[in-house]
């Protein structure tokens, strides 16, 4: 932003937190940032209620949605997709669209693999109780 407008104290927040999550995100795709989640859950807590550009809101749902990157759980990957999702709708050039098709993959790989292992486990349970 320029040096003449005004910023909030939550814009400045926000932006001086989510920077640098975000380059370490940008220079190393395989960075663990789940250390982050905490400290970008509260910061969302803080400012969540303040009037702030989209573009930064955006860099905080990109930033919380990096943190949850590695978390391999379906409902991290979940949430991860649905915050990349809210980025690229507050801000269609926050480079989110890459990581949305690859965590949707991801997660659809994950979602078939949890159902095939549970009809596997339902039908090794069947043939136990015909025995």
């Amino acid at each position: 932003m320029p040096d003449n407008f005004g910023r909030t104290a939550a814009t400045v927040l926000t932006e001086e937190i989510c920077n640098p999550v975000l380059t370490q995100a940008g220079t190393d795709a395989d960075a663990d940032l789940s250390v982050f989640i905490e400290p970008l859950d509260t910061l969302w807590e803080i400012v969540a209620n303040q009037d702030m550009p989209d573009e930064v809101r955006a860099k905080l749902c990109k930033a919380c949605a990096f943190a949850r990157r590695g978390l391999s759980d379906a409902d991290s990957m979940a949430s991860s997709l649905k915050l990349l999702r809210e980025a690229m709708h507050l801000n269609p050039n926050a480079g989110v669209k890459r990581e949305i098709a690859t965590l949707s993959r991801a997660l659809k790989k994950s979602r078939f693999r949890s159902r095939t292992r549970r009809r596997q486990r339902t039908a090794g349970a069947g043939r136990k109780q015909r025995k």
